[in-house]
């Protein structure tokens, strides 16, 4: 994601605000800079203004903070302008509209099927290949900090805004690739010293112990799948085999995934780059995609 970096620093001058508050000025500049960069995480990073927006501030700080979130946001604006003829970044709603009717399927169908595979599908599910984020969420919901809860339930609004895109999983990819940002948000969430709490002040100690052998179990097993992906994984091993643009189904088995399938031996099989050309126009039914011409 070309935004995640951007989003990254926001939320690093987010999380040190209280020792470093001159450096968190800049989160709402980095906040728009991002939403602006790619559209479609405007549900996750609204969540981290409203967080950053909770601290109490001199008015001098606020004009500070606004004035830079202006001056980056202008030259995107007059971009748009010249190019795109509105100052909304469009050109992903546009590029999406080019090969669907319907961007976002707003159907319980949709919405179930989609938010299925983003959570706990082999093929792109969260708790398959960052555990760790999912945990950092739902204990940040159950913590004490406010600005943690408004950070960990604009994570489950934007997972719920990935769901009901007609292209959920992704296309060729490892993991749920459009989660990218809401992952380093939930693995930030997981790390944070008020999070890491909520056990003992919720759950008692019993919990405490459990909940801290699910965050060790989340971690190794994020970690893991982490490392086999960056240096083992290759298309040719199953994204250009079984191709989820074509079939969604594929996503949803269980003995041959992603994961298992890196201990594939490829070497005799060149890329099929045919697979991954995008069909003329796509339409969206139940979480599914049908083709037509």
């Amino acid at each position: 994601s070309v935004a995640l970096p951007v989003l990254v620093g926001a939320l690093a001058t987010l999380a040190w605000r209280d020792r470093s508050p001159r450096a968190a000025l800049a989160t709402p500049a980095l906040l728009v800079t991002a939403v602006l960069l790619r559209s479609t995480i405007a549900p996750l990073a609204l969540g981290l203004g409203v967080a950053w927006c909770l601290d109490p501030r001199p008015r001098r700080a606020w004009a500070i903070a606004s004035g830079l979130a202006v001056l980056v946001a202008l030259p995107f604006v007059l971009w748009n302008l010249t190019y795109l003829g509105t100052p909304l970044p469009v050109a992903q709603l546009r590029a999406n509209a080019n090969v669907t009717d319907e961007i976002f399927v707003w159907t319980r169908g949709q919405l179930g099927y989609g938010l299925g595979g983003l959570m706990i599908s082999p093929g792109r599910g969260l708790l398959w290949y960052a555990p760790v984020a999912v945990f950092g969420i739902v204990r940040a919901l159950r913590g004490n900090s406010r600005s943690e809860r408004v950070m960990a339930a604009a994570a489950v609004l934007q997972i719920l805004a990935v769901a009901v895109f007609h292209m959920w999983w992704g296309g060729i990819c490892f993991g749920p690739r459009f989660l990218v940002e809401v992952t380093w948000v939930g693995i930030w969430l997981a790390s944070s010293a008020s999070v890491a709490a909520a056990g003992v002040t919720r759950a008692g100690l019993a919990g405490a112990r459990v909940a801290r052998g699910l965050g060790v179990l989340a971690v190794v097993v994020t970690l893991i799948v982490g490392q086999l992906g960056l240096w083992c994984w290759r298309a040719e091993q199953w994204e250009t085999r079984r191709n989820p643009d074509i079939d969604q189904n594929a996503l949803w088995d269980f003995v041959d995934s992603p994961i298992t399938a890196m201990a594939r031996d490829i070497r005799d099989q060149p890329i099929a780059m045919d697979t991954l050309l995008a069909p003329p126009r796509m339409r969206c039914e139940a979480g599914h995609l049908r083709t037509f011409h």
